[in-house]
């Protein structure tokens, strides 16, 4: 039998992909598999067509069979596995594979790649370390001067944050995230300045919705900094608009997935898993984004008989695993 172009297959597969043509994809990443079982790529690439479909057991699953077939990888297929593997919320395994890389040995572009996937992983010491060692190689450009800026806001010093963030809008300015961004360290000084300017950059050709939607929220926040709580209100209910004409939401998708989690949560359900320790008493803080959530854990975090464990993401990952619907919150 003549072994096809892997490399073609591979191509094919990305392109129907990028289209949303997840069968013709989906196909082609089964070629691939049943030719090369022991490569992580096309498992990876099915995870991602079945986190797109929702499917998040399946995702789940495929993801786990890359990472399984990591270890012996290139850097370049690493960081894939390990993206979709963040996405599906495992982020224990995708550090672990993260760790299989030595960042003295890529190139700039993969040092980026590396440290962004350590920020989102909330490592941001070691995520600064490979984003400072690839503008150091050379790599320039208004993506990795947000990026520099967005960990320096978590490390320190903010001037070298600032610094960054205003770089970013200096080299690109119609990029809203890093306007937004800008917006963050609460300045009053030079404010009214930054709002011009980001009104200036809505009047841009080019503007996508995405850069929009940060530009609105970036004046709401220089406005609300300032004390014009009208003009910032305009300005949040703009961004929202914008974010939400691109928002996509199947209500009876989502009627399906609390469906099928209530059929799943039985009285005998509920019954097999009433023996809990009683040693220690948990609280739950629940809420919507923006509500107060992460004051209220840190301040009951500073009395001496209790212990925090962050902003964890365990009830919404156990909904889409129980039900095996994924859940699309886009604020």
């Amino acid at each position: 039998m003549t072994q096809p172009d892997l490399q073609a297959l591979w191509l094919q597969a990305l392109e129907h992909f990028e289209r949303e043509e997840w069968a013709a994809s989906e196909a082609l990443c089964i070629q691939l598999i049943q030719h090369a079982p022991h490569k992580p790529l096309a498992y990876a690439q099915m995870a991602r067509i079945c986190h797109a479909l929702g499917l998040t057991r399946k995702a789940t699953w495929n993801a786990f069979q890359a990472s399984q077939r990591a270890a012996n990888a290139t850097p370049r297929d690493l960081l894939p596995v390990a993206g979709i593997l963040i996405e599906l919320g495992e982020n224990q395994l995708a550090k672990a594979l993260l760790g299989l890389i030595d960042p003295k040995t890529i190139s700039a572009p993969l040092l980026l790649d590396l440290g962004r996937n350590y920020s989102v992983l909330e490592d941001q010491p070691r995520a600064l370390e490979c984003i400072d060692a690839a503008r150091a190689a050379g790599l320039d450009g208004a993506f990795i001067a947000h990026m520099q800026g967005i960990v320096l806001s978590f490390t320190g010093p903010l001037d070298r944050a600032v610094a960054a963030c205003e770089e970013a809008v200096a080299k690109a300015p119609g990029y809203g995230h890093a306007h937004w961004s800008c917006a963050q360290f609460g300045r009053k000084e030079g404010a009214p300045e930054r709002v011009a300017r980001m009104r200036a950059a809505l009047q841009m050709e080019g503007i996508d919705n995405d850069d929009a939607t940060f530009l609105h929220y970036g004046i709401f926040k220089e406005l609300d900094t300032l004390g014009d709580t009208a003009g910032a209100w305009d300005a949040l209910m703009a961004g929202a608009a914008a974010r939400r004409s691109v928002t996509h939401h199947d209500i009876a998708q989502e009627d399906a997935s609390y469906d099928a989690l209530i059929a799943a949560t039985t009285q005998a359900w509920m019954d097999a898993r009433g023996d809990v320790p009683t040693d220690a008493t948990p609280i739950f803080v629940v809420g919507m984004p923006r509500t107060g959530t992460t004051l209220l854990e840190r301040i009951l975090g500073n009395h001496p008989q209790i212990k925090t464990c962050g902003e964890l993401n365990d009830f919404r990952q156990q909904m889409q695993w129980v039900n095996n619907h994924r859940l699309t919150l886009a604020l």
